[in-house]
């Protein structure tokens, strides 16, 4: 007798699978969506400190003033 041995996989396994991967994405997504806003606030926070900076250094290069000049030049 010869026996015949599938090594493939079942229906019933591979949606197990696709449904344990659907449930960790579930589980990830909104971690995902938190770390992403938290990273353009940080982004953010950064632009304002850089423009400060060079509002800071623009004045001590030019006697406190931020701008340089008047109207007529």
């Amino acid at each position: 007798m010869r026996r015949t041995h599938a090594y493939g996989f079942t229906l019933i396994e591979l949606l197990v699978v696709v449904a344990i991967i659907a449930i960790l994405v579930s589980l990830l997504l909104p971690a995902l969506g938190k770390a992403r806003a938290s990273s353009r606030c940080l982004n953010c926070l950064t632009n304002i400190k850089n423009l400060e900076l060079a509002h800071c250094m623009y004045m001590d290069d030019n006697n406190g003033r931020l701008i340089e000049g008047g109207l007529d030049g």
